[in-house]
């Protein structure tokens, strides 16, 4: 008989009887069961293995609504998760909370969408957040461009005057610090409010000058095409326009070498100039260039080489319409000449006439064939015309000619990554670096995006920071400084920001990470001063300074973060960071009621995600003031997940859970601050007290003896050394401990009460009563005002029964009682002694006859005191 067998099992049998059936369910439900808390167990055990980096991706591509595709110059980005700036290269995906700052010199254009585009002039700084559906832009200063063309998007603008918002629009925002921001509408049409409330509406071929201070409106007169159709195309011109021998650099060295030797001995012909302008060209040397190309015009006036040579150099310098001037000559010399029609088309690309510029380059095509710069070219134009699809398969067919030319795989890895296939555009990267092409815009990109990705990788950076030249080098430090800065060496990271700052001494960005490193290092004085540099290379930059006042502000220098949170104000009135920091001060030096309103004003622009650890910190500071402690321990927890290294935020959530209540949370948070930073005072203390009211002195005491290990010196930990001492009832300990710091100089008059006092609770314990009085006398000596001397004092006098002296020491307390709970408690412990005292008084009166003018006196004392009890 056929049968199956599960286990001891036989299934022909088990049918026959209900009860095995039973069993055999069991069986499968206890197996199956297993299976599930089997595979459960796996998945939460991968994630919490490798949760860092798959959690970062999916941030990734769940975030990432922009991408760097071109950049100029100096051009920094941060991101919220980073410690530090980056350079970015190509195709760097902008995620939420991300900040891209350009230099004097830099561009940035990134792409939004299949047709919305922005472009990130020079000195502009602008912070980018993501949400499901808009993208907000917070412009803080310089000029800046926006493109929205596609249907039914929807792109915000926050900027100092208000917020700007476009459906199907195309639209110029130009912003001018603190005085007036430009609008002007090519197609469709655009909304926006002032910070008045006031509402204006623009429609195609509209402008408007909107001045901050006035919210006037006048005419505007630049011209539209020109902001939107804007490119510098100097990364193409110099591969595009130089014949392609001179990629070969023996080739190169031998035409520059032959050219100075017939110059040299006075016999130089045409093209020694044309060549040797050629090769000052691709040394970047465009005047030298230049007047080479003249030089060779001055012997043959109808060449058409040499009057691309001047085209090239004016293009290069960006001036677009001197350079289509001198290639036109050359094309009507020569209109096959691909010098000409390349640096026409890009030259009438940089003016802003992309119809020229197409036209130009679809006849270079159809002359020579195909080319990848070309293609690469055209894919650009399409992409500023909005046609992504156009785009996408010219840039197709740059990368389909294998050439080493690494541009259209940039290109093409940015495009692809705004159609969110975020994986394919970085594989298209590492390509680029793994096929051997040494290029530090390729090294740089692969770089930037492993950190993006979480997957810090030196190696990307290290190729490019020991190259000869010095503009890769400076990018290789820079960013594998980054690197440093991720991996926690921040040693490392100093040096080589230290030799950025040899090649580079006005870099602004390298002095705010050399700041940020050296607070982590514990130098205070040199990371302000870093910090400084910065905001004096970049005056008119809000970021530094706000930099300097995160930085007061964390070390507890209202009065220095007020002062730098007020300068990042007045550059840019839309920080709502600097305006919470300002309020948190002006709390903190006590006028509460303005500081609420300022608190208020500034939360309800704060956004609620893409933001930095320190933001997160600073709003649960902010909630703290307002008495929303829950809510502020949800932004400490923010913090933390985003840095769990800084031990600042730590200590920040102790402190919340302290005020609520919840001692077990509060102690563990201060655990956790002290193993990133042991020598945290505040934290350890706090632990300490902790401890104590909990009846924990052993560990109090032992958490005291680590903190003065590491600084023996460190009174406070002295201070509360001598505390548990006393709780713990260890009284010989503590009069020895006291001695011994009551006879150091270097004791201010606060701490000296303090352990007078505790030496008189020491002696009290230890029975002698008189050591304890004259200690309390010591401690009122220094400072009459401290009201738990006194009481102290009366109950060393009541317990010898020196009644009166007792009686006038608990008087002295309640006079210098304060508001706080632990004052108020002793003032009504001394009331009700004085109560007790003087009924004790009036009982031994009774048993002891007055005279009548002791008892007139009594009763004019007891008066006196009544009237003065139930003042009180």
């Amino acid at each position: 008989m056929l049968y199956i067998s599960v286990g001891r099992i036989r299934l022909d049998n088990v049918f026959k009887n209900p009860n095995r059936l039973f069993r055999l369910k069991h069986r499968f439900g206890s197996i199956l069961l297993f299976l599930i808390v089997l595979v459960l167990s796996f998945v939460s055990i991968s994630g919490v293995s490798c949760g860092g980096k798959k959690r970062s991706r999916a941030a990734v591509k769940g975030n990432a609504h922009a991408v760097i595709l071109f950049s100029k110059g100096d051009v920094s980005l941060k991101s919220p998760t980073l410690g530090a700036w980056l350079i970015p290269g190509f195709s760097i995906p902008v995620l939420d909370g991300d900040i891209v700052n350009t230099g004097v010199d830099g561009e940035a254009f990134l792409l939004f969408s299949r047709s919305s585009m922005l472009y990130l002039a020079p000195r502009t700084t602008v912070r980018f957040y993501f949400r499901k559906d808009e993208s907000q832009i917070e412009i803080s200063r310089g000029d800046s461009k926006l493109w929205s063309g596609a249907k039914g998007s929807k792109i915000k603008m926050i900027v100092s005057a208000g917020t700007v918002s476009a459906n199907s629009a195309v639209f110029c925002i130009s912003v001018i610090p603190c005085r007036s921001m430009d609008i002007a509408v090519e197609r469709g049409s655009i909304e926006f409010s002032l910070v008045s409330g006031e509402c204006m509406k623009l429609t195609r071929g509209e402008g408007v000058t909107v001045s901050y201070a006035t919210i006037q409106s006048q005419p505007l007169e630049n011209d539209v095409d020109l902001y939107i159709n804007r490119l510098n195309p100097a990364a193409l011109s110099a591969t595009l326009l130089l014949p392609k021998f001179f990629k070969d650099r023996t080739v190169r060295e031998e035409i520059e070498s032959e050219a100075n030797s017939r110059i040299d001995l006075g016999a130089p012909d045409v093209w020694s100039y044309v060549n040797l302008g050629r090769v000052f060209y691709d040394k970047g040397l465009y005047e030298e260039s230049r007047t080479c190309f003249f030089k060779a015009l001055e012997i043959k006036e109808q060449m058409p080489q040499a009057l691309s040579g001047v085209g090239m150099t004016l293009a290069a310098e960006r001036k677009w319409h001197d350079a289509i001037g001198f290639f036109a000559r050359a094309l009507r010399i020569n209109d096959r000449s691909i010098e000409s029609l390349t640096g026409i088309a890009l030259s009438s690309m940089g003016a802003g006439n992309l119809r020229a510029a197409r036209k130009f380059l679809n006849k270079a095509l159809r002359y020579f064939g195909d080319d990848s710069r070309l293609y690469c070219a055209l894919g650009i134009i399409n992409l500023f015309e909005g046609k992504f699809s156009d785009a996408k398969n010219n840039l197709l067919r740059a990368d389909a000619i294998k050439t080493d030319y690494y541009f259209p795989s940039l290109l093409l890895a940015g495009v692809e990554m705004v159609e969110k296939s975020f994986q394919s555009g970085y594989s298209r990267i590492e390509n680029a670096f793994n096929s051997g092409l040494y290029d530090s815009m390729v090294v740089n990109s692969a770089g930037v995006n492993a950190l993006k990705q979480n997957t810090v990788k030196s190696s990307y950076f290290r190729r490019i920071g020991e190259s000869g030249d010095m503009r890769e080098r400076l990018w290789g430090l820079k960013n594998g400084s980054v690197v440093d800065v991720e991996l926690r060496n921040y040693r490392r990271a100093k040096n080589r920001l230290k030799s950025v700052l040899i090649i580079k001494p006005d870099f602004a960005s390298a002095y705010a990470d050399l700041g940020y490193v050296c607070c982590r290092l514990g130098e205070p004085e040199e990371a302000i001063s870093s910090l400084k540099a910065a905001a004096s290379i970049e005056p008119d930059n809000y970021l530094w300074r706000e930099w300097i006042a995160f930085f007061f502000f964390e070390r507890g220098n209202f009065i220095e973060a007020s002062k730098a949170a007020e300068e990042a104000f007045q550059l840019n009135p839309g920080c709502w960071a600097c305006q919470l920091m300002k309020g948190i001060c002006v709390f903190e030096s006590g006028d509460r009621e303005n500081a609420i309103t300022t608190i208020k004003q500034a939360l309800s622009v704060a956004p609620d995600h893409g933001l930095s650890p320190f933001e997160h910190a600073l709003k649960g500071s902010a909630f703290i003031k307002m008495g929303a402690v829950k809510r502020a321990i949800g932004e400490f927890n923010k913090a933390i997940q985003l840095d769990p290294a800084n031990a600042l935020y730590f200590s920040l959530r102790g402190d919340a859970y302290l005020t609520l209540g919840n001692y077990k949370k509060a102690a563990s948070s201060y655990r956790n601050c002290l193993k990133l930073d042991p020598d945290n005072k505040t934290s350890r203390i706090n632990l300490v007290r902790l401890l104590a009211e909990e009846g924990k002195c052993k560990e109090a005491r032992k958490e005291l003896e680590t903190g003065l290990k590491r600084n023996p010196e460190e009174m406070d930990y002295l201070l509360e050394l001598v505390r548990c001492l006393v709780k713990s009832k260890s009284y010989g300990a503590a009069c020895d401990s006291i001695n011994e710091v009551l006879s150091s100089q270097h004791l201010d008059d606060a701490l000296r009460v303090e352990f007078f006092i505790l030496e008189g609770l020491a002696f009290n314990g230890l029975g002698q009563k008189e050591k304890s009085i004259e200690a309390y006398h010591s401690a009122l000596v220094t400072d009459p005002m401290r009201g738990d001397a006194w009481f102290y004092l009366g109950e060393a006098l009541e317990s010898l029964e020196r009644v009166n002296d007792a009686i006038e020491a608990y008087r002295k307390a309640v006079e210098c009682s304060t508001s706080q709970k632990r004052w108020s408690d002793l003032k009504q412990k001394a009331i009700r002694r004085i109560t007790i005292l003087e009924k004790k008084l009036l009982q031994e009166s009774d048993t002891n006859p007055l005279h009548i003018s002791d008892f007139r006196s009594f009763c004019v004392v007891k008066a006196g005191l009544r009237f003065f009890i139930s003042g009180i």
